[in-house]
């Protein structure tokens, strides 16, 4: 593998799975993609998010070299994603739309139909991907028999032969019922723990946030914002105080330039840094205020991608 040495956001190249710079497509006057950069470091859960229609598929399917790009450039693994795809494509696996599996034949089969046709005779990896994705006691019933949760499991064991660096899933829970989607959740939860670069492209917000580390919003085939999971929803951070009598309340969040949304008769909420907290306290007992209690909150990644959605219209 080649190696590019440089700093990329305050990151060498040889620690980035994936980079992309000013990455565009169009389709006649529709432009899909555009302006699109990323940089994703190598062993990474990352979540491409956007509602649909945003763009999400159109960029795995540049990434994985389906369609080409009509400006920009990208690289996996340090390789040109155009010029050099003979030496990605050993190291990727992919999930995109459903899987297509033969119905007739056991898991298993499918499998081993894969493997040989990619030349490979490691045959005892088909028994290990089985297993990561909890298949094996199913393995010789025949796929028209697997549930579609079970299809997608045997999709990501179809993605794994090859023992990829980078997988990429596109909607992956997409029609899956609540079990089927907390099973490929933690699937892919493991696989990240594994050392695998994931790049998961979802429009369910609650989904990234449970399993990606790093995310990036796009809404209308434009970048909104990039950066990890915990980044993102720590700026939308407040707190919720209980505390009497209110006016005192309000006025000491009014002084703090964090104006109170009252929520009842004692209890409101405000934007403000949950480190100040202490100081919020210590103003309200000086001001002669009765605290009963102080919570700390977070924004849901939700918010902040409405938040950042309606702002990217205006």
């Amino acid at each position: 593998m080649k190696i590019f040495v440089g700093m990329v956001n305050g990151m060498t190249r040889t620690t980035l799975a994936i980079e992309t710079a000013g990455l565009s497509r169009s389709f006649g006057a529709r432009q899909a993609v555009q302006d699109i950069t990323l940089t994703i470091p190598q062993g990474a859960v990352f979540g491409l998010l956007g509602p649909n229609g945003a763009g999400k598929t159109t960029m795995i399917r540049i990434l994985l070299g389906l369609i080409r790009p009509t400006s920009g450039s990208g690289r996996i693994l340090g390789h040109d994603i155009v010029q050099e795809r003979a030496a990605i494509l050993p190291h990727i696996g992919a999930i995109v739309e459903s899987p297509a599996f033969y119905p007739y034949l056991s898991g298993r089969d499918n499998l081993l139909v894969l493997m040989h046709t990619s030349g490979s005779k490691d045959t005892h990896r088909v028994a290990e991907v089985l297993k990561l994705v909890d298949l094996t006691q199913r393995a010789d019933d025949k796929v028209k028999t697997y549930s579609l949760g079970m299809k997608q499991r045997l999709a990501l064991a179809a993605a794994l032969l090859h023992r990829p660096h980078v997988i990429f899933l596109d909607e992956p829970t997409n029609g899956l019922d609540p079990a089927g989607t907390v099973e490929i959740r933690e699937l892919i939860r493991r696989l990240g723990q594994a050392g695998h670069t994931i790049f998961l492209s979802s429009h369910l917000l609650h989904e990234v946030e449970q399993v990606c580390s790093d995310v990036a919003i796009i809404n209308q085939g434009q970048m909104v914002t990039q950066g990890r999971v915990a980044d993102l929803t720590g700026n939308g951070a407040g707190v919720l105080i209980e505390a009497e009598p209110l006016a005192i309340l309000q006025a000491v969040a009014e002084r703090m330039d964090a104006p109170l949304k009252v929520i009842g008769p004692r209890t409101g909420s405000l934007h403000l840094a949950p480190e100040l907290a202490p100081r919020l306290v210590a103003a309200l007992v000086h001001a002669g205020a009765e605290v009963h209690q102080v919570t700390p909150q977070r924004s849901s990644l939700e918010q902040r991608f409405l938040e950042l959605t309606r702002m990217d219209k205006r």
